[in-house]
């Protein structure tokens, strides 16, 4: 069983980096992957991924091929970013397979895949286990241990985060993935946190503990803490 408490809340952070997307047609005359790459000293973080198709209408007023492959407000989509994530998040490279998608309530198949994305510097990525306190941070990504392998067995840590600067603070989930079947999941103040949740806090100290048991893992968890 993993679990991870949040006892109190913290900090002033503020993160700036920048996003980079991709779009490319899933149809057999063109390529069957895509590649999203970061330097060999950042981790990839996905923000957002969707197949997409365009509505008739506008495939026929369409004036190249190539054009159906581009995002526009108008596509019917298929949310995909969960898969993306846990395919590239905390890698610097990563080839993404690109598949015939059949999007049920577009009632057709997708024309193309899109990705949005952040290089992260591995500076800014710190193991919960690596350190029992973190002060005077700009910003902070924090990842289990191993991530994106798997996390060890028997793991009791704890880890105490502060900043002099008191503001709200947004935790966003980036990546989750815990053995269901032995009740691992991640544990707050207010229940448990599904993938991609965003959660405010109003303090200026956070408290985080992280236990596994001797049971299955998997690959754990990326939270990122933001200052507002």
């Amino acid at each position: 069983m993993l679990s991870i408490l949040f006892l109190f809340s913290i900090f002033h952070i503020s993160l700036s980096d920048i996003w980079y997307s991709k779009s490319q047609c899933t149809q057999k005359e063109y390529a069957n992957h895509m590649d999203i790459n970061c330097n060999s000293n950042e981790f990839i973080l996905i923000g957002w991924s969707h197949y997409g198709t365009k509505k008739l209408v506008h495939r026929i007023n369409s004036s190249s091929s190539s054009s159906i492959c581009e995002p526009s407000e108008t596509d019917c989509i298929m949310d995909y970013t969960h898969k993306i994530a846990e395919l590239c998040n905390g890698v610097s490279k990563c080839e993404v397979i690109l598949t015939q998608q059949f999007i049920h309530k577009c009632s057709d198949e997708a024309t193309y895949l899109f990705i949005s994305y952040q290089c992260i510097q591995n500076s800014t990525i710190i193991d919960i286990c690596s350190q029992r306190s973190i002060t005077s941070l700009n910003g902070i990504n924090l990842i289990s241990p191993m991530f994106p392998n798997e996390y060890p067995n028997n793991i009791n840590c704890t880890c105490s985060i502060e900043s002099k600067k008191k503001s709200n603070i947004i935790i966003d989930v980036e990546s989750l993935s815990f053995n269901l079947q032995d009740n691992d999941n991640l544990l707050s103040f207010s229940g448990t946190i599904p993938f991609g949740a965003s959660l405010l806090t109003v303090k200026n100290q956070l408290n985080l503990k992280f236990q596994t048991d001797e049971t299955l893992s998997q690959s754990g968890f990326w939270i990122r803490l933001y200052g507002i």
